[in-house]
């Protein structure tokens, strides 16, 4: 590494709006150096480094490679640059309450995520690709469209919570039994008219939120899953006709 990239590094790092600045003019010049240690072009550096700064819930802090956490900022961000993808180490991301209406494709890129919250939008479509996220731990799509959820979820072995209450949903899909680690569930606020039996395989279930739907014979099937799972708090006010 020469001399003057390793300064150009430091400028970088600084995060100083002069130093930043001075680190892209430079970096023009060593554009292949650039790309060999950050794994992207210095354009895709560059558009997301201003991204960022402009939405992001926290200060940049280091290289923005090295984030692990990302939050954008409610009601500023209609759409994310197809280069955020360059921050790979992302574990933690968060997009609510911004009324976006796709979901954003390029967070099955982050291999790493663990938590995941996109609630408070208008997605009306989760893609199977979701399933290519195996470290996902926590998930929430409340608040959005959806009427159904992917048939493969259940691929999501490492899922613990689940929040899916105020969408259109009237039923989860059938593989939705093999979430065997499933903590928490919330459905509630949804079109549910029938107890959805996937419920009852979930041995390791603390938490199930079911408000605000119209299930038929609620309580013989509450009856029937605490007997399977005791310990199970089921939170219900107003789910039964």
């Amino acid at each position: 590494m020469s001399k003057e990239f390793k300064n150009l590094l430091s400028l970088l790092k600084s995060n100083i709006s002069e130093n930043i600045i001075l680190a892209f003019q430079l970096a023009q010049n060593y554009k292949s150096e650039f790309e060999g240690y950050f794994g992207c072009l210095v354009e895709e550096y560059e558009e997301i480094y201003y991204f960022l700064e402009a939405h992001s819930e926290y200060k940049i802090n280091g290289f923005i490679t090295e984030n692990t956490y990302l939050e954008l900022q409610k009601f500023t961000v209609s759409e994310i640059p197809k280069s955020i993808v360059i921050l790979k180490e992302i574990d933690y991301f968060r997009w609510s309450d911004n009324q976006i209406t796709i979901f954003p494709v390029e967070v099955l890129r982050f291999n790493n995520l663990s938590e995941l919250f996109l609630q408070g939008n208008n997605i009306s479509f989760i893609p199977i690709g979701i399933t290519q996220l195996k470290n996902l731990k926590i998930l929430g799509l409340n608040h959005n469209q959806l009427t159904k959820l992917p048939e493969k979820i259940g691929e999501l072995y490492n899922l613990s919570e689940l929040f899916l209450e105020c969408n259109q949903l009237i039923e989860l899909p059938k593989d939705m039994i093999e979430l065997e680690n499933l903590e928490i569930l919330s459905i509630a606020t949804n079109n549910f008219q029938a107890f959805p039996l996937e419920i009852t395989h979930y041995k390791n279930l603390r938490k199930l939120i079911l408000d605000n739907n119209q299930i038929e014979q609620f309580s013989k099937q509450i009856k029937a899953i605490k007997e399977i799972n005791p310990l199970l708090e089921i939170v219900c006010t107003r789910s039964t006709r």
